[in-house]
Parts: C-alpha cells; sequence; structure tokens
C-alpha cells in the first residue's frame, strides 16, 4: 500500500511510530525493484527538539540541508 500525503501531514512523534514495519520500495532503472522494511527510524520534532540540529537555529550544516 502507498501511504496517502496525509499520512505525514500529522504529528512527526506519530508518524514515526506507524511507519515501524513498513517497506520502502524503489524501482530501479533497469526496471528491478529494490524493497527494505522500516526497522528503526529516527525522529526530531523541530526547533524546540533539543536533539535535532534545527534547535541551533540557523547553521552552516542547516543551510545546507534546506537546499538539498
Amino acid at each position: 500500500m502507498i501511504l496517502p500525503i496525509k499520512f505525514f501531514e500529522r504529528p512527526v512523534l506519530d508518524v514515526a511510530k506507524e511507519i515501524i514495519g513498513a517497506s520502502l520500495v524503489r524501482r530501479i532503472p533497469n526496471g528491478n525493484t529494490i524493497s527494505s522494511m522500516l526497522t528503526e527510524v529516527e525522529a526530531y520534532d523541530g526547533p524546540e527538539d533539543l536533539a535535532s540540529h534545527a534547535s541551533k537555529g540557523r547553521t552552516l550544516l542547516t543551510k545546507q540541508q534546506c537546499e538539498l
């Protein structure tokens, strides 16, 4: 099942808990498919989460990540 965008438009910690066990699937250019099950995730809840790079304000690292 493909998860709809709406699934991800919720609190990040709820989404993180619920995607454990989900499979990521990618079709590569030669037509083969690669699949892997999520067994662990990390979730950072924005600037208020002190484990998040965003909590330090705008830095060279966060600026580069925003440009990706």
